[in-house]
């Protein structure tokens, strides 16, 4: 019976991952597939992303130390407005982005439907399967990435993608 329950919760979890491939489904709203303006998110029609944003606080030793290894790096996002981890790991990045002072240009959001393919081939490009997926990039090479699900946490990976570039 226990291995039952536990197959049951791994199906569910698959099936709701915002990872793999898949077709919009019937119902839902269209979703913008491209580079997108921060004001994208503010949409009511996914208000997650308000809510995740403006209650989120990040421990001030990491912002300190973020601000301190960033250099100018620019960042790509991938994400997708109708993903749960998008919408959890998404506000979290871009409060983190606030606090430490990154340059708002430094940040290309771009929006996937669930197929996470790309007109203009920048999904094939980067090798994007999951979102989110956000890409460090110093001097236009990716120097790190977080895929889907932070190892630590998305302060803490990032922290450790900006020291390393730093450091080379």
């Amino acid at each position: 019976m226990k291995q039952l329950w536990v197959a049951a919760i791994a199906a569910v979890l698959l099936i709701s991952s915002c990872g793999g491939p898949g077709a919009t489904r019937e119902g839902e709203p269209s979703y913008v597939v491209g580079v997108v303006e921060r004001t994208y998110l503010n949409d009511p029609a996914w208000p997650a992303f308000t809510t995740v944003y403006d209650t989120t606080r990040i421990e001030s030793q990491y912002i300190e130390m973020i601000r301190a290894s960033y250099q100018a790096e620019e960042f790509l996002v991938f994400f997708g407005a109708w993903c749960g981890d998008s919408m959890r790991d998404l506000p979290r990045f871009l409060k983190i982005a606030d606090e430490a002072g990154f340059p708002p240009a430094k940040i290309q959001l771009y929006s996937l439907d669930r197929t996470k393919k790309s007109p203009d081939g920048l999904t094939d490009r980067y090798g994007i399967q999951y979102v989110p997926t956000f890409i460090v990039l110093k001097d236009d090479a990716e120097v790190g990435r977080i895929t889907e699900f932070p190892q630590v946490s998305v302060e803490a990976d990032l922290l450790t993608i900006l020291a390393a570039a730093r450091a080379k």
